[in-house]
């Protein structure tokens, strides 16, 4: 893009330049965009890099506006500003950290690499959104619409994607979002809804969970340890190779997930339902199963041993070549199960799965 003003010009020749003013103006949103052109911080890298209080303004002055203005009229400001490159990557020249973005429509632009970490956007609209390389860290975004926004990368390593650790996300929408490759590390998403989303490699290590929503969404080679999944509703979920090491699933819905080749160690599905999930190869050493309903579960190869069946459903459950060293059982009332494992022989020395 071409600069507006001659190369040659230096920030203090321009009166304008060396006292910005005040923050108050007049004239709505096109007297505020003629304002920051008229600071040149516009296409001029040089004043980008050597005038401090001129940037200092132009955040305060768009701060100061984003408080004013209508949701609607939020929408332009963003785009022009992001049109810019002014309000882009990990230092931009606007930066927008705290700035009440809230019920704000944003929904269907290309907002890449927008740096808005810590800003307000309670129940903003962000569907179809492209938010690759976005930093929207610490962010409260509770109640905001993602619905096919995307903000994972692209598998082959060309785009990265967006950063939302610690952010508030508590009952927002992200159905069939892209989220692969997301960092959500520590982030708040109870009651959350990712329904057939695309959740592939992203990192949710220590997030809330609870009663979140991923019925049939892609969660394969996912991040889980240590998360707050109490009450959650997985089902049809696809958590091939996840890690849900340390995670509470207490109560959690899981019919007909597969988790076959996951590391769930020290994870506490007591009372959950897992009927007929798959759990081929899985890792569930000192698995806390107590009361939960593993009826037509198929366990080929899992790694059971020191974890807790007891009280269990577990009524045409595929044991087949599992690993039950020091397993807790209650079968009563499941007579010729502890005959076929006895038959079997499938109590077996454990061995180290992963």
């Amino acid at each position: 893009m071409i600069s507006a003003y001659p190369q040659s010009e230096n920030i203090g020749e321009n009166k304008e330049d060396s006292a910005p003013g005040d923050l108050h103006i007049t004239g709505g949103l096109d007297a505020y965009f003629d304002r920051i052109k008229s600071l040149r911080v516009v296409n001029n890298p040089d004043a980008l890099n050597s005038s401090t209080r001129i940037l200092q303004f132009a955040t305060d002055l768009t701060l100061k506006q984003l408080e004013l203005i209508e949701p609607s009229q939020k929408r332009t400001l963003i785009k022009f500003l992001h049109k810019l490159g002014l309000i882009i990557g990990s230092s931009p020249a606007i930066p927008l950290a705290g700035a009440l973005l809230e019920e704000t429509d944003l929904s269907g632009l290309s907002l890449r690499g927008i740096n808005l970490s810590n800003g307000r956007l309670k129940g903003a609209k962000l569907a179809e959104v492209d938010l690759r390389f976005a930093n929207l860290m610490a962010a409260d975004l509770r109640g905001a619409n993602f619905h096919k926004a995307i903000l994972g990368s692209d598998m082959k390593g060309g785009t990265l994607p967006a950063n939302l650790s610690k952010a508030r996300l508590d009952r927002a929408t992200f159905s069939e979002a892209n989220l692969n490759h997301v960092r959500l590390s520590q982030a708040s998403l109870n009651h959350a809804q990712f329904t057939d989303a695309q959740l592939e490699g992203a990192n949710l290590a220590g997030a809330q969970l609870r009663r979140v929503n991923f019925s049939r969404a892609n969660l394969k080679n996912s991040i889980l340890t240590s998360t707050d999944m109490r009450q959650a509703y997985l089902r049809g979920a696809c958590l091939v190779k996840a890690n849900l090491c340390g995670a509470n699933l207490v109560g959690a819905e899981l019919l007909g997930a597969d988790l076959s080749l996951s590391k769930a160690r020290d994870v506490n599905f007591s009372k959950a339902d897992l009927g007929q999930v798959v759990l081929h190869k899985t890792y569930l050493y000192n698995t806390n199963l107590q009361a939960c309903n593993l009826e037509n579960a198929d366990l080929e190869g899992a790694n059971l041993s020191t974890s807790d069946l007891r009280d269990a459903r577990l009524n045409r459950v595929n044991f087949g070549g599992v690993l039950l060293e020091e397993t807790k059982f209650d079968l009563a009332g499941h007579y010729w199960l502890g005959r076929w494992m006895l038959a079997s022989r499938i109590v077996r020395p454990a061995q180290r799965a992963f």
